[in-house]
Order: C-alpha cells, then structure tokens, then sequence
C-alpha cells in the first residue's frame, strides 16, 4: 500500500506518479498494489495489507493492520522527515539520495537506504522527429518563487522558452524577442512524454529543500528517457546517480551560455544524450529500482515482525489527531481557494468589462470621425451645388450656350454642303 497525498492523477502530485511507476512494476512481480490516498488516512487500512510505504512525511502509520511492514520513502523535505517524532516507527527508511541518508541515518535508529526516484521507460521514450521546442520546462508553483522565476526571462530573450506547470497559466506575449516564455499552465502528466520529447533541452530546477541534500527531481530522469537534454540548477547528486555529464546553472548567465552551447552543438549534444540515456535505462527505469528494492520490502517486513507493539496505541492516536488536522486545513484551503476562484473570476470580469468599455469608447470615437467626415463631404457638395447654379446664371454661360448654337449650326451647314 503506498501512502500518497492523493489518488486524483490530474493534481499533479509527484509522490501518486512515483508510487504508481513503482507499483506498476512489483505487480508484475506478483506484489498486490493499491494507493491510499490521504482523503482515507483516518480510515484503518485493509487487513490484508503486508507493507505500507508513505511518500510524504504528513502520513503516521498507526492506522496500519498489526504486523504490517511500515516504510518511510524521503523522495525530499529531508529536514522535516528527520525531525517526526515518530520516525523511529518505521521498519525501513528509503531516502532518494546519499547525502539525505547520510542526514536521516543520523536520527534513525536503523539502516538507511538509498533508493533514488527512477522513470517508467515504456511511457518515457524519444520521439520519432527532430524536437521543434528550444527549451521547455515544466515547474509547478505551489504557493513559492523558484530559482526559474529568476533565470527564465534572461533565457528567453535569446531562446524560445514554453513553461508548463501548475500555476504557470498566465499567458502573454512570448519569444526570444519578448523576453518572456509562453506560459500554457498545467498539462496531464500523460502528456509529458511527448512534451519532452519535442524539446532540445529540459530545464529543471530542485526546490531548496530537496537542493539541499542533492535529491534529483522525476523529471531529470523522465525528460533524459523522452531524448532531451536536462539542465538543471544543481550537480549535487549527480555523480551518485552516474549522471555527471547533465549540465548545471548556478545564475541566469551560466544558464544562457550552456543552452547556448547545446544549441550550436547539435552533434555533441545528441551524442550526450544518447549517453545519458544509456544510464537511465540501465540503472535509473522503474523495473531496475523493482528489482532492487524487493529485497529492502522482505527485509522489512522480516523487521516488523519482531517490532515492540506497546507504543501502538499512541502512534495511533497521533494518527486519528493528524486526519482531523488535515481534515481542518483541507476545509479551510477549499474555502480559500473557493474564495480565491470567486476573487479571481470577479477581478477577471472586471478586467473583461474594462476592456469592452474601452473598446465600445474606440467605436464611439471612430463613429464620430466618420460623421465629422459624413458632415465635410455633405458641406463640399453644397458648395460645388451652388458654384455650378451659379455659373448656368451668369452672362460667361449664357454665352457659351450661344457659341455652342452657333458651331451646331456651322457643322449642320458644312454636312449639307458635302452632301451637294
């Protein structure tokens, strides 16, 4: 059973993605699967349950059937995992990077293994043409700045930059000319391979709390896999995962400079990728990490069979008082965000009447040109009306219509005198 903070794949939640391409993989090694997501933490999980794995530090495992296997997997938020006051309630502590464990093995009582994130590469796989994408990247906002907030616009008034990800909607003008990147918000995560995959280079950039202990995000894995380049804001870590190559920024102009360069050297930068790629397949896949952490499951549910039961009861009472929180602050976060929406919507229409206020005083404006226009033409022909009544009055008219009388009469002559 994986504990995940939700089961609903179009949340864009990191931890369901990473449960579900590992579970994939141990179902086809005979393990029976199953997501709880946090809507059911105050619920006592299924008796036939052998382990359960959390994937975000929120979830106490006292609501987990007697004997059960619990495990920690600290894909990031290393700092806070170490302090949990029940920690030591795990049989097994996975972090997804040396330095993590190294932290966590500090305040664990037990072994600490490093079991990294890894990528499914029958999902994740390159295209079939060349990408048509400079630079994409697809960072989520969850309410904080993100070193791509700063580094992006200098990218992007040299490349074209297309920027995916929650709270990324705001649209606008965009391009190398702009200085902006096209912002098209969040997409399905099924969607990603193709995304990637018609992309040159992939930025990543680790939030400072998984940056800190060098825990690589899915998507350095996922974008190689998909026949990109990733670059991203960290090396830390990279070595232990065999991916040194993958280029890293520390400021905007590092940045530029390497996008730069991948950009100009297609031949080394394919060359590079295939590299990268060859690592992620081998050592970096969904069914690899399967492989190696069957062994850490057996071990722990060995563990949990001769754990101390007597501090049960409180661990889970800590349980039932943690739902209840969590069930507070998720009412309170959807009255906020209902008000939020309605804020939103408001200042959206608005903004949407201003705009037709504005252009209806356009129209206004071009009416009344055309009318002043209307009121010129009318004015022009008057006056040529009475410069023509004037003329058919005067003598110079009058005499014109004599001499033309006279030259009709001459011509009258001239042809009965041809005739003769």
């Amino acid at each position: 059973m994986f504990a995940v903070s939700t089961d609903d794949l179009s949340e864009g939640r990191g931890d369901v993605y990473v449960a579900l391409g590992l579970a994939k993989e141990l179902s086809h090694r005979g393990w029976g699967v199953a997501l709880w997501p946090m809507s059911r933490w105050g619920d006592d999980m299924p008796e036939q349950t052998t382990v359960v794995i959390a994937m975000v530090e929120s979830f106490v495992p006292g609501l987990v059937p007697t004997g059960a296997a619990r495990i920690a997997w600290v894909r990031n938020w290393t700092s806070t995992w170490m302090d949990l006051p029940y920690l030591q309630a795990f049989d097994a502590v996975w972090a997804s990077s040396t330095r993590s464990a190294a932290a966590l093995a500090e305040r664990y009582h037990g072994e600490v293994a490093v079991v990294p994130i890894a990528t499914d590469t029958a999902l994740f796989r390159p295209g079939t043409g060349e990408p048509t994408r400079s630079v994409v990247l697809t960072a989520n906002h969850w309410g904080s700045g993100r070193d791509l907030d700063e580094v992006v616009p200098l990218l992007a008034q040299e490349f074209d930059v297309t920027w995916y990800g929650q709270g990324a909607e705001t649209p606008g003008t965009a391009g190398a000319d702009s200085g902006s990147p096209l912002r098209l918000g969040a997409v399905p995560f099924f969607e990603l391979p193709a995304i990637y995959s018609d992309a040159l280079v992939v930025l990543d950039d680790l939030i400072p709390q998984a940056k800190a202990y060098g825990s690589q995000n899915s998507r350095l894995f996922e974008s190689i896999a998909s026949g990109a380049v990733v670059v991203t804001n960290t090396a830390d870590g990279l070595d232990d995962l065999g991916l040194g190559e993958v280029p890293s920024y520390r400021d905007g102009a590092e940045l530029v400079s390497i996008v730069r360069g991948l950009a100009e050297n297609r031949a080394e930068t394919a060359a590079l990728q295939q590299r990268l790629a060859g690592v992620v397949t081998n050592r970096h896949s969904f069914a690899v990490r399967a492989d190696e952490v069957e062994p850490l499951l057996e071990t722990a549910v060995a563990r949990a069979a001769g754990r101390d039961r007597t501090d049960d009861f409180l661990l889970a009472w800590a349980a039932r008082e943690r739902w209840e929180a969590i069930a507070q602050a998720t009412s309170s976060r959807i009255n906020h965000e209902a008000l939020q929406t309605s804020l939103w919507e408001a200042h959206d229409l608005r903004g949407r009447l201003e705009a037709a206020g504005s252009e209806l005083d356009d129209q206004r404006a071009a009416v009344s040109g055309l009318e002043s226009r209307l009121v010129e033409a009318e004015t022009a022909v008057q006056s040529e009306r009475q410069q023509l009544e004037a003329y058919r009055s005067s003598r110079l008219h009058r005499a014109a219509d004599r001499a033309q009388a006279v030259v009709r009469r001459a011509r009258a002559a001239a042809r009965r005198l041809r005739r003769r």
